[in-house]
């Protein structure tokens, strides 16, 4: 499935303002970092009957990576991962469950996959809805799939440490096997970034009440750029899942960029060819502005599969915001307005 490529910002912008909420004067890369959990992916593993011996034992070291993902390594940092496991027995499943997320899955499977055997379990590693429908972004046979290569690269690593750093967007750069190209591409985004570093404020009002911030992160407005191969093999699933957002923009052999903020939430994948000065001016305008729709399912983007314990490293033992569905301004009396933590950008509490 191809999901189109922006062309007019403007398209953006008609939900942003047209589902706005209560008054906020936070930036949305910041609101993002903050406010929004990281969307879950779905690893689901289909099977007729109990899982044979193997099958089970690969299952469960699936299992096993993920938990350990949620709990302290080694070097004594706790790790998050935004992916869950579902087992769908589609001989006992129930046509009748009531649980949607099954009932969804079993059409799925019947529409789409009853060809296959089942004779070795079969998994897909599903997206959270984007616009509306769920990517596919892997499929094979459950002994296929690698841990190591799946949940974490380093790009998505390199990711992770630039917006918990407090970096506003970074422009994940994937690069074209020509390297006039890529530098006429690199040059254009670097010199715009190094203007609107300069040009870009902060909303008014950021950090008084009802525009609170939680977390230590220093507020910037600083732009930085990723880069990775096409035929990286470290981040082959990093790769695949763009493509499947966007195959269109894969056709052609020439730079891709995907600006990324928040919790790691792609926002588009865009040709050089369509990103001009302007359209990177208007993009980080939408990014850096305030907040007008604080419902993350009606803003644009996606989120990316990543190993990050956003909660821990923002907040630590807190204060945390307030949940989604409880609004801005309507905090427990017991959380401190923090001051916003200093940077180059930002301005101090009136």
């Amino acid at each position: 499935m191809t999901l189109p490529v922006i062309s007019q910002v403007a398209m953006l912008l008609v939900t942003w303002v047209t589902t706005a909420a209560l008054p906020c004067n936070i930036p949305v890369f910041r609101y993002a970092l903050e406010r929004w959990p990281s969307d879950d992916y779905q690893l689901v593993v289909y099977h007729k009957g109990p899982l044979p011996q193997q099958a089970e034992k690969d299952l469960k070291k699936i299992e096993s990576s993920i938990a350990a993902s949620k709990a302290q390594n080694a070097a004594g940092e706790s790790k998050f991962c935004n992916l869950a496991v579902v087992r769908l027995d589609v001989n006992g499943l129930a046509s009748n469950s009531p649980e949607p997320r099954m009932q969804e899955l079993l059409k799925h499977w019947k529409s789409e996959l009853s060809q296959q055997s089942l004779e070795k379990p079969f998994a897909e590693l599903r997206t959270a809805p984007i616009s509306g429908r769920t990517l596919v972004v892997w499929s094979g046979e459950l002994s296929a799939w690698d841990s190591t290569v799946m949940l974490s690269s380093p790009v998505r690593g390199q990711l992770c440490q630039n917006l918990m750093r407090g970096d506003a967007v970074v422009w994940l750069m994937i690069r074209s096997k020509d390297e006039g190209k890529n530098a006429a591409a690199r040059k254009v985004l670097v010199e715009k970034n190094k203007e609107l570093t300069q040009q870009i404020e902060l909303p008014d009002g950021v950090g008084l009440p009802g525009s609170e911030l939680f977390s230590e992160v220093p507020l910037l407005m600083d732009f930085t750029i990723a880069e990775v191969a096409r035929d990286d093999a470290k981040e082959r699933f990093l790769l695949s899942l763009f493509q499947r957002f966007d195959s269109d923009a894969f056709e052609s052999d020439e730079p891709l960029f995907i600006p990324v903020f928040g919790r790691g939430r792609a926002l588009e994948v865009i040709p050089a060819s369509r990103l001009d000065a302007g359209m990177i001016g208007d993009l980080t305008a939408f990014l850096c502005g305030a907040c007008s729709c604080q419902v993350k399912e009606r803003n644009p983007g996606f989120d990316l599969l990543l190993t990050m314990p956003w909660q821990e490293k923002l907040f630590g033992a807190g204060p945390y915001p307030p949940p989604p569905d409880v609004g801005l301004g309507s905090r427990s009396q017991e959380l401190k307005m923090r001051q916003i933590p200093g940077g180059k950008s930002a301005k101090p509490n009136q």
